[in-house]
């Protein structure tokens, strides 16, 4: 597993909205396995009737931030953390009832996948010295 994702329903949330969270391991991270994680909670999100999400980060956790505003989220920095919140409604419809993660998304995942395989293939073999000029 390279990286998991979370929708925490209004109930769970002081200001009832729901919270999104998601995790990537270091060796996948800029490699669209965070954008992929993103769309699918927001595609989740949208299926639920949800219209805007939560999200905190560490305001140290630039990465995050920065996945954050791709994904249009208005963040304010407080007590060491940035929190913001997500309009799921502009970010475009599925395409369709019967497809709703659209081939698009199947693509940027496959794509995401061999990107962290790759990262992750190329961290082990540095790690053991292959690859190297004799």
């Amino acid at each position: 597993m390279r990286g998991a994702a979370e929708l925490h329903p209004p109930a769970q949330s002081p200001d009832s909205l729901p919270e999104i969270a998601f995790s990537v391991e270091a060796p996948s991270q800029r490699r669209g396995v965070g954008s992929f994680l993103f769309r699918q909670l927001i595609a989740e999100a949208r299926a639920k009737g949800y219209r805007k999400l939560r999200i905190t980060t560490s305001a140290q956790n630039v990465a995050m931030r920065a996945l954050a505003n791709k994904f249009g989220a208005h963040l304010t920095f407080g007590q060491g953390e940035s929190a913001g919140t997500i309009d799921v409604i502009k970010h475009g419809q599925p395409q369709s009832a019967s497809e709703p993660f659209g081939f698009a998304s199947t693509l940027a995942a496959a794509r995401a996948i061999a990107a962290s395989n790759r990262a992750y293939w190329r961290m082990l073999f540095k790690m053991y010295g292959w690859g190297r000029a004799a």
